[in-house]
């Protein structure tokens, strides 16, 4: 259980730390979400940050799940909700602009680190249905 918590609190770190390149600055990702849902432009881009709030509340609420395989399965839905506004900027900006450390490192940190919590996660459900 304390590798879970460890490992939530470093993918909820690295997430929080991917930076967007924009035009002037570098915007970290948590404040991305934020100032994406205001942006009436592209509206599947506020969609994907409102679902990536989602997923981010669903990981931090996870340990109050008591049932195991609905961990497990909510760890999945979170996955994919937290890599929606990634994979939406990914397939609408060039690939070759995030070719740059600060998006880089902390985005294979957090699939590194939320990869290892859904082992940890799925070893504890199915050893326990073992058991």
């Amino acid at each position: 259980m304390r590798n879970i918590s460890i490992l939530k609190t470093i993918l909820l770190i690295s997430y929080s730390l991917i930076f967007f390149n924009g035009p002037m600055i570098s915007i970290p990702m948590f404040l991305y979400l934020l100032f994406s849902i205001a942006n009436f432009d592209s509206p599947l881009q506020a969609l994907t940050s409102i679902l990536a709030i989602v997923g981010l509340i669903v990981v931090i609420k996870l340990n109050f799940v008591s049932n195991n395989k609905k961990r497990f399965l909510l760890s999945v839905l979170a996955f994919f909700l937290l890599l929606s506004p990634i994979i939406q900027r990914l397939a609408f900006v060039p690939i070759r602009l995030f070719n740059y450390p600060l998006f880089i490192i902390p985005l294979f940190l957090f699939l590194i680190s939320y990869v290892l919590l859904l082992i940890f996660i799925f070893k504890s459900t199915f050893s326990k249905v073992n058991n």
